[in-house]
């Protein structure tokens, strides 16, 4: 049986790992707020540019604004993706009162549990937490409805 000091050291790592995960999911959502208010304000400027100087072209300058806007917001999402998912083991272990009870007797926590706070490291886990991001509607909806008036701008001035 494990000794009751390095217990005592995992549980408080344990509740510093939860906290943390908390302040990095606030974070990047304080993050993602402001890439979103940055891409609308950037996105109409360029219409406001395009339209006041009557060149429809710029208005294709649009799609590169959208398109660098959701590719960052999609980074920090799957950021914010795997620190969410990484909470929600969490929330599963603490309400799992079966496993809760046999690590506090076996006085030992699951390794992946103990201040869980970075995120997978191979290539793979971290494309996929992108793509996750990316495809996220709370980011690609946003893009997506630009996107579309951006088309419509383009088609009616004829850029």
């Amino acid at each position: 049986m494990p000794d009751r000091a390095a217990f005592d050291l995992q549980l408080r790592l344990f509740e510093q790992g939860a906290e943390e995960l908390q302040r990095q999911i606030s974070r990047l959502d304080d993050i993602l707020f402001r890439i979103k208010a940055a891409a609308v304000t950037v996105w109409l400027a360029v219409q406001g540019w395009a339209f006041s100087t009557g060149d429809g072209l710029l208005l294709w300058l649009g799609f590169f604004a959208i398109a660098g806007f959701w590719l960052m917001e999609g980074l920090f999402r799957g950021s914010q993706i795997g620190f969410t998912d990484t909470a929600r083991r969490l929330v599963a272990f603490v309400n799992d009162p079966e496993r809760l009870e046999r690590a506090f007797a076996e006085r030992t926590f699951p390794p992946d549990l103990v201040f869980p706070v970075s995120l997978p490291r191979t290539r793979g886990t971290r494309a996929a937490l992108f793509l996750r991001g990316l495809a996220s509607p709370f980011v690609a909806t946003l893009y997506l409805v630009l996107a579309l008036v951006n088309v419509l701008a383009v088609a009616a001035v004829g850029g």
